[in-house]
C-alpha cells in the first residue's frame, strides 16, 4: 500500500512509526509526493481522508486520481464541504483571515485550506470520470467507545516512546489549540469560527466509470 504525503517529515517520520504501531510496517510504502502526481491504472482504491480540500485546483487533482485507477476503480474520501449557497464574499473573508499560531502569522488562504462547495465536489467528481455511487454526512461511524481504546493505545505507545512529561507536553499543546472560542479569544480564532459554522464533514465513495465517454463534461 502507498502512503502518500506532501510533508517529508511525515514520510519519514510519522508515517513509519504508526505503520510500526498497527503492524503493518512491511505492508506500508511511504511516498513524498502528492495526489498530483500518481502512476496511471495503478490502483484499485485511492483513499483521501481530510486531502482533497488542500488541492489548489480540485478539477485536475480528481483527474489524476481517475487516470491512476484501473478501470472500475474506487476513490473513497472524507473532506470538509460548505453549503452551495456559500457565497463567493463568504470565501473572501475566509481567506484573508490572518491566523497567528506560535507566533508566526498567516492568510488563511495561503495554506490552501479550501472548504470546497458540496456542489464543486460533485461537479469536479463527474467531469473527472466518477460516478457517485455515495455522497453523505460523515457521522464517525465509530463509537464512542472504540475512539477512547485507540486514544488510550496511542497514549500508552508515546508514553513508552517518549516519556510521561514529553507525552503530557505534547497533549497539552494540544489542547490548548482546540479550546472553545471564547470571549477573550483573539478576534481571528472568532473570525474563523464565523467562517466555517457550516462547515459540514462529508463521506464519498466515486467508481471510475467504465463508459467510453464521460457525458456533459467539457
Amino acid at each position: 500500500m502507498d502512503a502518500i504525503e506532501a510533508s517529508e517529515a511525515a514520510v519519514k517520520e510519522v508515517i513509519p512509526r504508526n505503520a510500526e504501531f498497527h503492524n503493518v510496517l512491511g505492508k506500508v510504502k511511504p511516498i513524498f509526493g502528492s495526489f498530483d502526481e500518481l502512476a496511471k491504472e495503478t490502483y484499485d482504491f485511492v483513499f483521501a481522508m481530510g486531502a482533497l480540500h488542500h488541492s489548489p485546483d480540485l478539477k485536475k487533482t480528481l483527474e489524476v486520481i481517475s487516470q491512476s485507477l484501473k478501470k472500475g476503480g474506487y476513490l473513497i474520501a472524507q473532506e470538509p464541504a460548505m453549503p452551495d449557497s456559500t457565497s463567493h464574499e463568504a470565501y473572501d473573508f475566509k481567506y484573508n483571515i490572518v491566523e497567528e499560531r506560535f507566533g508566526l502569522k498567516i492568510r488563511n488562504g495561503d495554506r490552501f485550506d479550501r472548504f470546497y462547495r458540496e456542489c464543486e465536489y460533485k461537479s469536479s467528481l463527474v467531469h473527472a470520470g466518477f460516478d457517485i455511487l455515495l455522497w453523505d454526512d460523515f457521522v464517525g461511524g465509530i463509537k464512542k467507545s472504540a475512539v477512547l481504546a485507540e486514544l488510550f493505545k496511542s497514549l500508552v505507545f508515546s508514553i513508552k516512546r517518549d516519556g510521561l512529561n514529553s507525552t503530557l507536553q505534547r497533549f497539552l499543546r494540544n489542547y490548548r489549540g482546540t479550546q472553545k472560542v471564547g470571549p477573550d479569544s483573539p478576534d481571528w480564532q472568532s473570525d474563523m469560527k464565523n467562517a466555517t459554522s457550516k462547515v459540514m464533514p462529508k463521506m464519498t465513495i466515486a467508481r471510475k466509470s467504465s463508459a467510453c465517454n464521460t457525458h456533459h463534461a467539457e
